[in-house]
């Protein structure tokens, strides 16, 4: 073959693809193909929002988690912020709680409830109980060191 045929048979065949092309495009084949991508992209838009909402989810149960306290680090919190017994009187409040309920915030014995022991509790609950002891050995004893050795000569506070 010559050259020329060969290039006029290449124009040829090129000519027969882009006319096949342009026969099967057609703008209702072109409306299927927009749907289907914004179907797609409305699926991926969705999943995502979904992923972000879920981790959104895991991130704050991971928060509440570590926001909750136990009960010797809101006793002790209390008695720093209220009444600024430092690690020394936290020590001897620790030992005086560890004597009376074994740090059980429902313990009891006759009429003397919660972690301190004492009668009048209004509050059971940690932050409750922590106000309740600490004014009462505040305003016995003054520290709990005192109400300590109180204990240690006594058997009680």
């Amino acid at each position: 073959m010559t050259k020329k045929i060969k290039l006029t048979l290449m124009m040829v065949l090129a000519l027969f693809t882009f006319a096949g092309s342009i026969a099967s495009y057609t703008p209702t084949n072109a409306a299927a193909a927009t749907t289907h991508k914004t179907t797609k992209s409305k699926k991926a838009l969705k999943k995502a929002k979904l992923a972000k909402k879920a981790k959104k989810a895991k991130k704050a149960k991971k928060a509440k988690k570590a926001k909750k306290q136990t009960t010797k680090q809101i006793v002790y919190g209390y008695a720093k912020s209220k009444h600024k017994w430092g690690k020394t009187q936290q020590k001897y409040l620790g030992k005086v709680i560890s004597y009376e309920s074994g740090w059980k915030l429902k313990a009891r014995n006759g009429r003397y409830v919660g972690l301190f022991q004492t009668t009048g509790v209004r509050d059971l609950s940690a932050k409750g109980q922590a106000k309740h002891g600490t004014k009462y050995i505040k305003a016995r004893y003054g520290t709990p060191k005192k109400a300590w050795n109180h204990i240690q000569r006594h058997g009680w506070y």
